[in-house]
């Protein structure tokens, strides 16, 4: 009967401690050089939106200037 459990649990599946440790590993490396990528990519997008809002704002200015002939305050 011991042989029969010895073995079955030897014919188990699944994935040992050592390859868990590798792969949460091998994760963590590609976060670290994943992450600060993604954060320039946020920061060019918020340029981006922030020029946009800028030249929005301009133009409502001149169109202001335009139909009033002063600035607005």
């Amino acid at each position: 009967m011991f042989k029969f459990v010895n073995k079955r649990l030897r014919n188990r599946k699944g994935f040992t401690l050592i390859e868990l440790i590798v792969v949460i590993a091998i994760l963590g490396i590609l976060a670290a050089i994943a992450i600060p990528r993604l954060a320039g990519f946020s920061r060019s997008a918020e340029v981006r939106a922030t020029e946009s809002n800028h030249r929005i704002l301009v133009s409502a200015a001149q169109m202001y200037k335009g139909e009033t002939g002063s600035w607005p305050d």
